[in-house]
């Protein structure tokens, strides 16, 4: 048995085709509106400054 025995054998990098390389950019959807939006409770006529 050689001394890599049960060991991962790492390979050299090798670089991708240029015509096979993909340059899509993925855009992310914005999120959807909330069904019941946050809203204040009570009046606000008698909230304070804080």
């Amino acid at each position: 048995m050689g001394p890599t025995t049960g060991r991962i054998q790492r390979n050299p990098l090798r670089e991708a085709p240029t015509d096979r390389v993909n340059t899509k950019v993925i855009q992310p959807a914005p999120p959807p509106e909330p069904e019941n939006p946050p809203r204040p409770a009570g009046h606000l006529s008698r909230a304070s400054l804080a």
